[in-house]
């Protein structure tokens, strides 16, 4: 019996459009990576998260540009502009940095392979390493968005209501390169030891858990043996927690009141570990 239907084409039709090459590829896998982990083509829960610790991040210091633009008429002299200092703005939003790592590094990895579409991906002419550039680029650009951003929308704010904007951006031109390294250097340690952790798992409430116990239990133990255990200050650094912010305030701008040999160590070791891990877990196709 004859139903009537009839296929007309079982080709494929061939790509025609614009081909951006190795790079090309690698950048539109981070682009999708970040917008996906923000809640893009995903309900306004998704997006909930992102905004609201973005917002966070930005608050102490659109906070304290707010109270400056309402009471500095009311000083005879310039309000202080160091109530905030740039080199503690990273540890004022340590927390937040932590939580929107456990939320968005999960989201970078942890679908394809719960989905098992890697092997997708490296049927293309995408291959592991590119494929994990991407994902590292794509967790890094959000990062600096909370990381960077604050601290130099705070610069920014307190050029403007300096007493005269030209000679406070001449004389502290030199923190701008520090601010920049400083974010993009804690955003990167972030970025591969959130994806570190992920890679391990295809849950993304494993991951982010995994990674929330890591940070709390580094701190439990490195407080134990700096405190207690009297083994001494340079212990501190195995508090993954605030390992970045403390490296940062200490090898940018100067602080003095930790030994800086164990935070460069523990912060280097940090990020070369979860770069073996990431190649580990995405050696090869197979992988």
């Amino acid at each position: 019996m004859s139903t009537g239907a009839r296929v007309h084409d079982i080709g494929y039709r061939a790509y025609d459009g614009p081909r951006g090459g190795r790079l090309g590829a690698i950048w539109w896998l981070a682009r999708w990576s970040a917008l996906r982990a923000l809640g893009r083509r995903r309900g306004w829960t998704a997006k909930l998260m992102p905004i609201s610790l973005a917002l966070l991040a930005f608050l102490p210091g659109m906070g304290l540009l707010a109270v400056r633009a309402l009471v500095a008429d009311q000083f005879d002299g310039e309000l202080p502009v160091d109530i905030l200092p740039y080199s503690a703005y990273f540890g004022v939003i340590t927390v937040i940095i932590l939580v929107w790592t456990a939320g968005v590094a999960p989201e970078m990895v942890c679908p394809d392979r719960r989905d098992r579409v890697l092997s997708l991906y490296f049927a293309t002419a995408t291959s592991p390493r590119e494929y994990l550039a991407g994902k590292v680029l794509g967790a890094l650009l959000p990062l600096l968005v909370v990381t960077v951003g604050p601290v130099l929308v705070l610069f920014g704010g307190n050029t403007v209501f300096a007493e005269d904007a030209f000679s406070y951006l001449g004389e502290q031109a030199d923190q701008l390169p520090r601010i920049v390294a400083g974010g993009a250097l804690i955003s990167l340690y972030y970025a591969l030891l959130g994806l570190a952790v992920a890679s391990l798992t295809s849950r993304r409430a494993f991951a982010a858990g995994g990674f929330t116990g890591l940070m709390l239990l580094s701190a439990f133990v490195a407080g134990s043996l700096a405190f207690p255990l009297d083994l001494g200050e340079g212990f501190l650094a195995l508090n993954l927690f605030t390992l970045p912010a403390n490296f940062t305030r200490h090898v940018f701008f100067g602080a003095d009141d930790m030994p800086v040999g164990p935070l460069v160590g523990v912060f280097c070791g940090v990020i070369a570990l979860s770069s073996l891990v990431l190649l580990i877990r995405y050696r090869s196709p197979r992988s």
